[in-house]
């Protein structure tokens, strides 16, 4: 895990020029990244630091197979943060129940970037349930609260 937060050192920061320097736009673009680059050097700073698969435990949120591909996109949440999750339709067709919207659950996979939206996500591998979130819980009471009052 440390190797992420020494990743600021594989990023170089552009160069302050002195106050006196003579500035350019030929100058400042000799320096510059493209968006390509950027996201290439994040992608291998996060490669790097997640190299091995992690497990990550949270409730899903709006899981969906796409018909054509048989991928599945899906969000894991907790109480503070979510992360974007993908798994590929063979992973898909190798799994032994639906993920339901709140059910917790314990996903294996790799930290990547998705190149094309300049996120992270969770390329998961295999997904086990753990049973019905705290967050889903809280919102059934909530709402059976509401319905009595």
């Amino acid at each position: 895990m440390a190797g992420f937060f020494e990743f600021h050192g594989k990023v170089k920061a552009p160069r302050r020029r002195s106050a006196g320097a003579a500035s350019s736009a030929g100058n400042a673009i000799e320096g510059a990244l493209t968006v390509s680059q950027l996201t290439a050097r994040v992608d291998a700073a996060l490669r790097g630091a997640f190299a091995e698969p992690v497990l990550v435990r949270g409730e899903v949120s709006s899981f969906s197979v796409n018909a054509r591909s048989g991928h599945a996109y899906f969000t894991l949440k907790d109480a503070d943060a979510c992360i974007d999750c993908v798994m590929w339709a063979s992973e898909v067709e190798a799994l032994r129940f639906v993920p339901e919207e709140g059910m917790e659950l314990l996903a294996t996979g790799l930290v990547r970037i998705y190149k094309a939206r300049g996120r992270y996500q969770l390329t998961t591998t295999r997904l086990e349930p753990i049973g019905e979130g705290a967050l889903e819980l809280a919102r059934k009471r909530l709402e059976e609260k509401l319905r009595r009052e």
